[in-house]
């Protein structure tokens, strides 16, 4: 019997002499990292060595968008290939339906080897991401570093033979708050010596959580600080009047606060680049840069100041849904191109498939990026479309956005509420002007009316997990 396709495969996308290894497949997720903070994405800062360098040898497609701007609901699109509406409500109460399949059972069925190591909380296995997986590693139960995911994934690589074709999926918060990560990183980009209100703040395990409308709230608990259940029209609503108003303390973020804060975001970015830089000496060292396509993302971005907040769910806008897409062919095969093309993370699992050829789940939406792997012109999405807490569904052109806040996608209400609410309204934000912003409310009605509901109803998710993310800073309807 001659080779299986799997091995093949690298051989026929490089020219390059037959491989030793089948083709196999590493998606990394980096949460929380902005696209602009990459020298690749044209950063000048030099936070990115490795990051750059693994660009130099791969695709990078220079406008990829995320369908959600909260780590469970990207990654369930990230997984499944459908709209986070049609994975059910918009709650952290949800998981994934058993009914609509995940690229890991895709990819098991196909024959590869598959485990996951993950930095847990939204991604933990309560909300149905370890289907599909052999192993399913979580091992800490703080907000994860690859510090912590990625050796147990590298032992997990080692017990693998070399004629069995891998997917592995790896996972960390290193970008995400708390920013603040060990010396000489924390505070390696920040002015020395700055000890004001944006070093305290920095020092906080949800500190930035705290920062509103460019104001440091203290006094009160997050939840008493945003309505996530309400009805939010615009910016009005989401604020919460709490029972003890008058013990809020406000505190106004100077400038220099917010560029603190910033600076060590950008040390967070730092870290996290080393520790890629030592994923990739490692699957150096195991020869698996040959074999191995890798695709490295983030789920969503993060606001870093801009409407007076560091997060990313509370504005469906370029800071929390423009990503980094970067794919290393085995071998590096194509290095150093990039697409302009807009894209969305829909877009990731059907790649994967067509790369393996595998047909590819019924219902998804995404659309494969293999020809501009090979280096062909793609045209992209004309709209991308994003949704997000607080009733929120997002359209971006290639110019300009239109957000409406209200309802969610799953809502029975939201096309008579598309059609009839004034594009001048409270319900409107954005920075499409018309007749553009007719046009992306007409893209935002067509789209609705391809989504395929939810098959499930809300999950029973453990109490101590609830707890769990209330610490780390999530809170709403729970």
């Amino acid at each position: 019997m001659g080779r299986s396709i799997l091995t093949l495969l690298p051989l026929l996308l490089t020219g390059c002499s037959e491989p030793q290894r089948p083709l196999s497949v590493l998606v990394l997720s980096l949460d929380t990292l902005r696209a602009d903070r990459l020298g690749a994405w044209g950063n000048p800062d030099g936070l990115t060595p490795n990051l750059d360098r693994i660009a130099s040898e791969g695709i990078i497609f220079t406008q990829a968008y995320s369908q959600a701007s909260e780590t469970l609901f990207s990654h369930g699109s990230l997984f499944t290939s459908r709209y986070p509406s049609e994975l059910g409500r918009l709650s952290y109460s949800t998981a994934l339906p058993m009914a609509v399949p995940t690229l890991p059972e895709v990819m098991q069925l196909y024959g590869f080897r598959t485990a996951a190591s993950v930095g847990g909380i939204h991604l933990d296995a309560e909300y149905g991401f370890s289907r599909g997986f052999e192993e399913y590693f979580s091992p800490t139960s703080e907000a994860g570093s690859l510090f912590h995911t990625l050796p147990p994934a590298l032992k997990w690589l080692d017990g693998l033979s070399e004629e069995e074709a891998f997917f592995l999926f790896l996972h960390s918060y290193d970008t995400h708050a708390r920013y603040l990560k060990p010396p000489p990183f924390g505070l390696g980009f920040t002015e020395p010596g700055y000890d004001r209100l944006g070093e305290k703040v920095a020092q906080m395990k949800n500190g930035t959580e705290h920062i509103l409308d460019g104001h440091m709230m203290s006094g009160i608990t997050l939840e008493a600080l945003v309505s996530q259940e309400d009805i939010r029209i615009h910016r009005e609503g989401i604020w919460k009047k709490p029972e003890k108003w008058n013990e809020l303390r406000k505190q106004r973020m100077t400038d220099g606060d917010i560029e603190h804060i910033s600076r060590v975001y950008d040390g967070a970015v730092s870290y996290a680049d080393a520790w890629v830089g030592r994923m990739m000496a490692a699957l150096a060292d195991r020869n698996l840069l040959e074999s191995t396509l890798i695709i490295i993302l983030s789920d969503h971005g993060e606001h870093l100041g801009e409407d007076g907040v560091f997060a990313h769910r509370y504005f469906l806008d370029d800071a929390a849904l423009h990503v980094p897409l970067l794919v290393r062919m085995p071998g590096g095969v194509g290095g150093g191109s990039q697409v302009e093309a807009p894209v969305a993370l829909l877009d990731v699992a059907p790649t994967i498939l067509d790369l393996i050829q595998a047909t590819p789940p019924a219902d998804i939406h995404g659309a494969s990026l293999l020809p501009a792997l090979r280096g062909a012109s793609i045209s992209g999405r004309s709209v991308l479309f994003s949704e997000g807490m607080f009733r929120m569904i997002s359209a971006r052109s290639p110019s300009a956005r239109l957000t409406f806040t209200g309802v969610g996608a799953d809502s029975a209400f939201l096309p008579e509420l598309l059609a009839t609410s004034a594009l001048d309204g409270p319900a409107f934000e954005g920075s499409a002007r018309d007749p553009e912003r007719s046009e992306l409310r007409a893209a935002m009605t067509d789209w609705r009316s391809t989504l395929h509901p939810a098959t499930s109803t809300t999950s029973q998710i453990s109490p101590g997990l609830l707890q769990e993310l209330r610490e780390n800073g999530y809170w709403g309807e729970l």
